[in-house]
């Protein structure tokens, strides 16, 4: 094999076992929480406390006859207001309503968020990826006793049917995952009231809302359709609530799984997204309006209420506010049982008899018995208060309870990682290594595994991943042992005396390493990537002054088109002035400006051939009309549908200018305008200011020119307003365009085209001007790509340390666990194009 092919084996070896490093790394860090397969009963219900016997079925009943369960997806408790929801807020405030506001757990996803709401458990972070593929709970969950006395209909997120099969009488379920739908998706639901309330046969109904989250997703949370989704809400509201009353009484609980970031999104642990309105009319408890509780809470509080047992793995506490209507002796009973199943669920996971909670739920057991010998003797809100302290610790207990990681796992993943940092290293300094004998792979593999069962216990991994870790390791090893070998005595670096600033791109990438290991810096990681790229174009300003000044002021206008962040993500942005509805013809001009910039550079590109040139201005022009169809422009011609027909001939005409000539040019007109049509208006301007710094980097093919593209990948990937360390930052609706069902491999594919449209085309560009600027390419090509994989695996491999060193930290859950999964998109992003270059 030549030397360019043994240099691209290399590279799609070195990313192919990075990527599989980081996925194995995920496999030990997100272990998929087994089900305890432990279900309450009624027969574990209290039956005596110490000598005394209760009367089980007078002091834990069904309190309520009918409950409706209303989710409304993406609801935050600032949009339960007077102007939003009238009859809401006016009930909330009499004797019939009770208005909490519930805290969500990371992360702050629908599906999670489900399992806390009927299992009042904490969902294992891997269910943020499982989410779109939603597999049938098997845990014990209140639907699941509920079912047991009462009938059950469900209407609205397929989420829960796809949870729950078989626990409804009557259901039909809608897809949560096409955003672009905001008012089918919600009148589907709504179409079934006419039915349910003139039939009696039921006890229990759930409703499930995706509009508001969807139009939050599309447009945010100040959009102009707000106001009236939430006033059709509360309409709904109205409705069912005078129809509970109309059947002599019932409950109406109203909640949120999870709010919306003021930016629209969700998924992160910003205060907008984890504190939701919960609502309760039928009940009152006027003295605790706008408590905080735990979401957990709710299935505790639901059991009590329809007198079913709690939840086995249960770890939410009875809001007492909410039993106001029981008599003492049953508020008492109530959160005696509450006890007791969180006291087994307590010692089942490293809690013990000695623990202070423990001991003061033993202590509260005791009041309770005082009280029911002798009601004089202590009061009984004391006894409910001892019961909530102890409770309230146990419950806290449980839910910072230390994941149980598989750390072979953790430390193999990087073990292996570091071999192909190393190897990979090595090569760029010049040090190559010949292809391994099989029969010497297999000798050390046979060696390493032996090694392993002799002198420590195997992994509980499969087999399949246990021979793969084996046989990765032995080749890494003997390929490491061939490259040292051949080491020279020592390397020579030089660095021409105008060229001192190029000692600013080694030290740059060991300073963004060092920051990973900082929570805080993380979260705050594109300050540091702004101040490398200013402190480049100040230590260039002599070389071209003007250009590269053009470059330092666009740069400012940029990184404020996008708060990003967690400190600072607050603070109005341009982006917030140019989507108010009154500055729409600004949006359109800066839109309509940007696709001309892009135009132009499109122009240059294909060399000013005709009929590409043609294909390349309809696109632009299509691009602006899909905007203008979802209200992201004023049109040019009024647009007759949603916007799916304009991207659909946006995505057809690129397809034909990719037939007309399949070069590499073609290529990046092609992901510069695709990239275009899936951001948002204003983020358009992204795509030629990217061309236009790349034009400014002007350097011969080297290490310097490469790393410079790669570092303004980063740099552009935060200007779009992205985060590595919240979900929140993902635009769904970009999943969506040309799309009018939901699809899967299609939705995931633009969802990670969208949020590294920025990355992707500045490592395109830096291929492009290689080829543009040298005859013999191939093998620069190959230089440039070798050393991007090298970043890449080195930042994995950092990464993948921190999070191991921080994995009991207090943002291992909002921090450093949605940072590994952008690790792995990222990583593959990077496999994917390394095998399409090769």
């Amino acid at each position: 094999m030549d030397r360019t092919g043994s240099s691209s084996v290399l590279s799609q070896y070195c990313m192919t076992v990075g990527f599989f490093c980081v996925i194995f790394y995920m496999y030990g860090f997100f272990p998929i929480k087994a089900s305890t397969n432990v279900f309450s009963s009624r027969t574990d219900l209290p039956t005596n406390l110490h000598d005394l016997k209760f009367h089980t079925e007078k002091l834990y009943n069904s309190s309520v006859s009918k409950t409706v369960l209303m989710v409304i997806d993406g609801i935050r408790v600032d949009f339960v207001t007077k102007d939003y929801m009238p009859y809401t807020t006016g009930k909330l405030k009499g004797e019939d309503g009770c208005h909490l506001t519930a805290r969500v757990s990371a992360p702050t996803v629908t599906l999670p968020r489900i399992k806390a709401i009927v299992t009042g458990t904490v969902s294992s972070y891997i269910d943020v990826m499982l989410n779109f593929g939603t597999k049938e709970l098997t845990g014990d969950n209140i639907i699941r006793q509920a079912v047991q006395t009462k009938r059950v209909v469900f209407y609205g997120d397929d989420t829960w049917i796809k949870l729950l099969p078989h626990h409804f009488i009557r259901s039909e379920g809608t897809t949560s995952f096409f955003v672009n739908d905001y008012t089918e998706v919600d009148s589907n639901v709504t179409r079934h009231l006419d039915t349910e309330l003139h039939t009696t046969d039921w006890d229990v109904m759930v409703l499930h809302y995706l509009g508001l989250d969807h139009i939050g997703h599309i447009e945010g949370p100040n959009s102009p359709l707000i106001r009236p989704k939430l006033q059709e809400m509360d309409d709904i509201i109205a409705r069912l609530h005078k129809y509970l009353q109309e059947q002599g009484g019932g409950v109406l609980v109203v909640c949120g799984d999870h709010g919306m970031k003021d930016q629209g999104s969700h998924g992160g642990v910003s205060t907008p997204e984890v504190l939701v309105p919960l609502l309760v009319l039928g009940l009152g408890c006027p003295t605790h309006n706008k408590e905080e509780v735990l979401q957990v809470d709710l299935a505790p509080t639901l059991s009590v209420l329809w007198g079913v047992a709690i939840p086995a793995d249960n770890i939410g506490v009875a809001v007492t506010s909410l039993l106001a209507h029981l008599s003492a002796a049953q508020r008492l009973y109530a959160l005696l049982h509450n006890g007791q199943q969180l006291a087994a669920n307590f010692l089942r996971n490293k809690g013990s008899t000695v623990h202070e909670n423990y001991r003061k739920f033993e202590e509260a057991r005791q009041k309770h018995y005082e009280w029911l010998i002798n009601s004089s003797s202590v009061s009984h809100l004391q006894v409910e208060a001892l019961y909530q302290s102890s409770l309230l610790g146990m419950s806290r207990f449980l839910s910072d309870v230390l994941a149980n990681y598989d750390t072979w796992a953790l430390f193999t993943a990087k073990a292996i990682l570091s071999q192909v940092v190393c190897m990979l290293g090595l090569k760029l300094a010049g040090v190559s290594s010949p292809y391994p004998s099989t029969s010497l792979v297999l000798s050390v593999s046979a060696v390493v595994g032996v090694a392993m069962v002799t002198l420590c216990p195997l992994p509980t991994w499969p087999l399949p991943i246990l021979l793969c870790c084996i046989l990765l390791f032995s080749v890494n090893s003997v390929l490491l042992y061939h490259q040292f070998r051949s080491l020279p005595s020592f390397f020579k670096v030089e660095v021409r005396a105008r060229e001192w600033w190029r000692l600013l791109l080694p030290v740059g990438t060991a300073v963004h390493c060092l920051a990973q290991m900082s929570s805080s810096l993380l979260e705050e990681e594109h300050q540091l990537w702004y101040w490398l790229w200013v402190t480049v174009g100040l230590l260039r300003l002599h070389q071209n002054s003007a250009r590269w000044l053009c470059v330092l002021v666009v740069h400012r206008v940029l990184r404020a088109l996008n708060q990003t962040g967690d400190r600072w993500a607050h603070l109005p942005d341009l982006s917030d002035w140019l989507t108010l509805t009154s500055h729409a013809p600004a949006l359109s001009a800066f839109c309509a400006a940007s696709l001309l910039w892009l135009c132009c550079y499109c122009t240059q590109v294909l060399s000013r051939r005709w009929a590409p040139t043609i294909l390349c201005a309809i696109t632009a022009f299509c691009i602006f009309q899909h905007k203008a169809a979802i209200h992201q422009a004023i049109p040019f011609i009024s647009p007759s549908s949603n916007g799916v027909s304009e991207a659909r001939m946006c995505w057809l005409l690129l397809g034909l200018l990719l037939l007309l000539d399949r070069s590499l040019n073609t290529l990046l007109v092609c992901w510069m305008l695709s990239s275009s049509l899936l951001l948002r208006s204003h983020n358009t301007v992204l795509i030629p200011a990217l061309y236009f710094f790349s034009q400014s980097v002007a350097l011969p093919p080297s290490p310097a020119h490469t790393v410079l593209h790669h570092w303004l990948g980063a740099v552009f990937f935060f200007y779009q307003g992205n985060l590595n360390t919240s979900l929140a930052s993902v635009d769904l609706a970009a999943g969506y365009i040309g799309l009018e069902q939901y699809n899967m491999v299609i939705v995931g594919a633009l969802l990670l085209a969208h949020t590294y449209a920025m990355p992707v085309l500045a490592y395109i560009l830096c291929a492009h001007s290689i080829v543009s600027n040298r005859r013999s390419w191939r093998e620069e090509v190959l230089k440039s790509e070798q050393l991007v994989v090298f970043l890449q695996l080195l930042h994995m491999l950092v990464c993948l340390s921190a999070i191991s060193l921080h994995r009991y930290h207090l943002f291992v859950w909002s921090v450093f666990s949605p940072r590994l999964l952008y690790l792995a998109a990222h990583s593959l992003v990077y496999l994917l194009l390394v095998s399409i270059t090769n």
